[in-house]
């Protein structure tokens, strides 16, 4: 809607795009439309802006094939005890108790 009338959107995370394919198109045709910005970022690992870094690569002429790796903090808190001869079931709920 904010698109529609002809405001740039900035949101911290891309939640409001997680409606199906059908929503991003119609955010992407309304922005395009009144050429106004919808702009969001994704961090994870703890905290690095990955969706910025990405398209940074791919404008300087990099081609990002994949990308890979544990980037989730409470899956490595996780995976750790779990190298450390922790079930799984208990890890997980060490780490939710531990906020993770």
């Amino acid at each position: 809607e904010l698109l529609r009338r002809g405001v740039h959107v900035v949101t911290a995370n891309k939640l409001a795009l997680g409606g199906g394919m059908d929503l991003y198109h119609e955010v992407q045709q309304a922005r395009l439309l009144k050429k106004r910005m919808y702009l969001y970022g994704v961090t994870v690992g703890s905290g690095i802006p990955v969706i910025t870094s990405i398209q940074d690569l791919n404008n300087s002429g990099e081609e990002v094939v994949e990308v890979e790796g544990l980037l989730s903090a409470s899956m490595c808190h996780v995976f750790s005890a779990m190298d450390e001869g922790v079930l799984f079931s208990d890890a997980v709920s060490a780490a939710q108790r531990k906020g993770f």
